[in-house]
């Protein structure tokens, strides 16, 4: 009798330690085990976060390569504010959907490109004629921007078109008296301004069929966040603005300094391995690394290989390197009128041939300084990276006396020197390798599109494991904020409707049962 009560209180025993040993196996694998993994913490792993927790996905990690979030929203503080390195203006209105969503909680700001009056230097400070400029000015833009429906039906490139059509215009009377190289100047400055939009090294890049096929964002295409910086959107997308009891905890769900260096997805579960040896395994991945990531790792990021069709978007689909000058000074020196924007600077000939070749060459891509909205004491510049021979290597001291001989020499004054010199450096950056996607004459030839970006991935059951978001995979607004932002739900929307529910949790209440068995004073 004493020996079958001992072993009944040894058979308790081995099942007690039994079913807590099960648990905690299930408890250290589903500390890396979630239902979906974002990568990447900027705007679209941010709102597919937001749309996921406000539907009641709470099972999600955010791993992010940074040592912070917001990717290439990048709002550094300055004073009493904060400038943005990186994404800095909500391009249009109406159909924005940051804009549409937020402008009710938020008064943005407006550079002003749209309505300024300009004046253009030549760089040599020789006096233009400003009535010639404003006519080749008013041409440019009207062949730019207002020529969609020619431009739709053109297969060429972009700058084809506009040289085309811009020649064509001078044609006019009108332009009779005007010179030709002064012209040609004007075409020059517009090529820059389009590569400076775009990120691009030529015009000739860009497809202007789908470029026109895109269409135009309507209302203001340079509203800013005044001092607040681009990183309000954040507090938007979690809903801490306006209503801070509406708060959807992104934040919790992200870990950073998580570099992501393989993907499996062919089996049922996708298997994410970090850099730092850390492994992450998942019923769903939303991938929004930049396009210049994915262009560079894509076929070491992905096992087995990515379909052909997403591996041709993927190498055809461009990617450019705008970066940023921000120069602080003392005081400001330039005019003062709601009205002046920058300073516009058209290169003379002679003066190309005089900076080629020599470490000042860069400047090339410099053709305007201008204003910042909500900071009085700064101007800034754009110029594409990709342009410049060890730009990691520029010091801001050569970048502030580079800039400072080109707006002396254009303006033919001395002018103070400046007490603080902010620049990027995104395309030496590993985790974005430049600035953001453009639709190239590649793009048009192999015949894809932003949609075979955004196609998930399906593993060997057939049900979509990996879904892509970020501003390269979204067609309408490819390039822009508020397209990451959408991409971001769209893919969030996707996982809520193939997804049947949590994941099987059978060892679990197993053991549970087990436990719950083993302490019952029963004979077994």
């Amino acid at each position: 009798m004493e020996l079958s009560k001992t072993l009944n209180v040894f058979k308790k025993f081995i099942l007690f330690f039994l079913s807590l040993h099960i648990l905690q196996i299930e408890s250290q694998a589903s500390e890396n085990r979630h239902k979906v993994v974002i990568i990447g913490a900027g705007i679209s792993g941010y709102s597919a976060a937001a749309r996921l927790i406000e539907n009641g996905v709470e099972d999600i990690v955010i791993l992010e390569a940074e040592n912070r979030t917001g990717g290439r929203i990048h709002s550094v503080p300055y004073r009493d504010g904060f400038i943005d390195l990186g994404a800095q203006w909500v391009h249009g209105q109406d159909g924005n959907i940051i804009y549409e969503r937020f402008s009710n909680y938020f008064d943005f700001g407006d550079t002003g490109f749209d309505f300024a009056d300009y004046y253009f230097h030549q760089s040599d400070g020789v006096s233009l004629n400003q009535n010639h400029t404003t006519m080749l000015d008013n041409l440019a833009n009207e062949v730019l921007w207002n020529s969609f429906d020619r431009m739709v039906h053109y297969g060429g490139s972009f700058g084809s078109f506009f040289e085309r059509f811009y020649t064509k215009g001078l044609m006019n009377q009108k332009f009779i008296n005007v010179p030709w190289a002064l012209a040609h100047q004007m075409q020059d400055y517009h090529h820059n301004r389009v590569n400076t939009y775009f990120g691009t090294t030529s015009w000739f890049d860009i497809s202007a069929q789908i470029m026109a096929a895109q269409g135009t964002k309507t209302g203001s295409n340079w509203l800013t966040w005044r001092q607040s910086g681009y990183k309000t959107v954040f507090d938007f997308i979690t809903k801490k603005l306006p209503d801070p009891s509406q708060y959807l905890d992104v934040e919790s769900k992200i870990q950073l300094n998580k570099e992501v260096t393989n993907i499996a997805w062919g089996d049922n579960l996708a298997i994410i391995k970090c850099a730092d040896g850390s492994e992450y395994t998942a019923d769903y991945v939303v991938f929004t690394a930049s396009h210049g990531v994915l262009r560079a790792h894509y076929e070491s990021l992905f096992t087995p290989k990515l379909p052909d069709r997403k591996i041709l978007a993927i190498e055809n689909i461009g990617y450019g390197s705008l970066e940023k000058i921000f120069l602080e000074f003392a005081i400001p020196f330039w005019p003062t009128d709601p009205n002046w924007v920058q300073y516009t600077i058209l290169w003379s000939q002679e003066d190309i041939n005089a900076v080629t070749g020599t470490d000042r060459e860069w400047l090339l891509d410099t053709r305007a300084f201008f204003k910042v909205d909500g900071f009085p004491n700064l101007l800034s510049a754009f110029f594409i990276g990709a342009n410049i021979k060890d730009f990691e290597q520029f010091t801001g001291e050569k970048i502030a006396n580079d800039c400072m001989w080109l707006l002396e020499r254009s303006l033919r004054k001395s002018l103070p020197r400046p007490i603080n010199v902010q620049r990027t450096q995104w395309i030496t950056e590993k985790n974005f390798l430049g600035s953001y996607s453009i639709l190239s004459m590649d793009t048009a030839r192999n015949g894809v599109s932003p949609f075979d970006l955004a196609e998930p991935l399906f593993n060997s059951n057939r049900r979509p494991i990996i879904f892509f978001a970020g501003e390269a995979t979204y067609f309408a607004f490819t390039g822009y904020t508020d397209g990451a932002m959408a991409s971001g739900y769209l893919a969030a929307d996707e996982i809520l409707r193939h997804s049947h529910g949590n994941r099987n949790t059978f060892h679990k209440y197993l053991s549970l049962i087990i436990l719950f068995y083993a302490s019952l004073s029963i004979k077994i």
